[in-house]
This record gives structure tokens, C-alpha cells and sequence, in this order.
């Protein structure tokens, strides 16, 4: 391996050595999600939707279904806002990271 890949590692346990990657070296890197974006952790299809544009809501309230490998998942409110666009309709498929729901 070169030793380029090569990472130390200081635990209070002591002193270690190992290598990278490539998928480690290729990841993506962590992004601060947008709060005001309501977004899909699963590809799936949208069952219902119980929000309309404009509506105000309070945090954890349900937004819609999302069914993923034969499960119903409750997408919830993530804080207290407003629905300002809906971007997906009932029995859309879906992938993962897709937008849903824009909010204010």
C-alpha cells in the first residue's frame, strides 16, 4: 500500500496504524442540511400526503406516508413552519435524498 493511504490513529489506549480506502478517500463529505427542506432517507413511493401549501404546522406533526420495502414510514414536521411547496404527488416512486417538501 502507499503511504500516503496510511492514518494514524491516537487512542487513549494507544498509538495505531492503518489504511484508507478508495471508497473511504471517495466519500462524500458531510453537508449541513437545508432546515427549510424536507428530505427522503429511502427511495420509496408516496402513499398520502396530509399537508396542503401554506398550511402552518407544528413539529412532528405527519406530512405524509412514504411506503419503503412494504413499510409505511411517517414523514414528520421537522420544527414548527409553514408548507410553502409540495414537490412530490400520491403514488410517486421516489429515490433516496429526493426533496420533498420545501418549507418557510
Amino acid at each position: 500500500m502507499e503511504k500516503s493511504n496510511q492514518i494514524e490513529l491516537l487512542l487513549e489506549s494507544g498509538r495505531y496504524n492503518t489504511y484508507s480506502t478508495n471508497k473511504f478517500k471517495n466519500r462524500i463529505p458531510y453537508q449541513k442540511r437545508n432546515e427549510n427542506e424536507v428530505v427522503s432517507e429511502i427511495p420509496g413511493t408516496i402513499i398520502q400526503i396530509f399537508v396542503t401549501e401554506g398550511e402552518n404546522l407544528l413539529k412532528g406533526a405527519p406530512l405524509l406516508i412514504l411506503e419503503a420495502m412494504k413499510m409505511e414510514n411517517i414523514i414528520r414536521m421537522p420544527h414548527d413552519g409553514k408548507i410553502k411547496r409540495i414537490l412530490v404527488e400520491k403514488k410517486q416512486k421516489i429515490g433516496k435524498h429526493t426533496v420533498l417538501m420545501l418549507l418557510d
